[in-house]
């Protein structure tokens, strides 16, 4: 999908509805970026989810599937220490 389809399908405006605190997000091109910023890493999973999943639906209500396979998770910390792999899922499948 070109740029601006993509913008004009779902980021007029309705990004800034459903995407709520504490996750944020970035915006380029036809690039989506969530993310957080957070101590606990169940929460940050929890939130993480609940976003991907209204986001999803946003795509499916316009008719719009997202590749979860181009679909991937970064985890950074200043302790450099992951003390649980994050289960994020798009469309029934594991984001890598």
């Amino acid at each position: 999908m070109s740029p601006l389809l993509f913008i004009l399908a779902i980021c007029t405006n309705s990004l800034q509805r459903i995407i709520k605190a504490p996750v944020k997000y970035l915006l380029f091109a036809s690039d989506l970026v969530i993310f957080m910023i957070e101590k606990d890493i169940k929460k940050i999973e929890k939130e993480q989810q609940k976003t991907i999943n209204i986001i999803a639906r946003l795509g499916e209500d316009r008719d719009l599937r997202f590749d979860s396979s181009k679909t991937k998770y970064m985890y950074f910390s200043r302790r450099n220490l992951l003390p649980h792999i994050l289960q994020l899922k798009m469309n029934d499948e594991i984001i890598q």
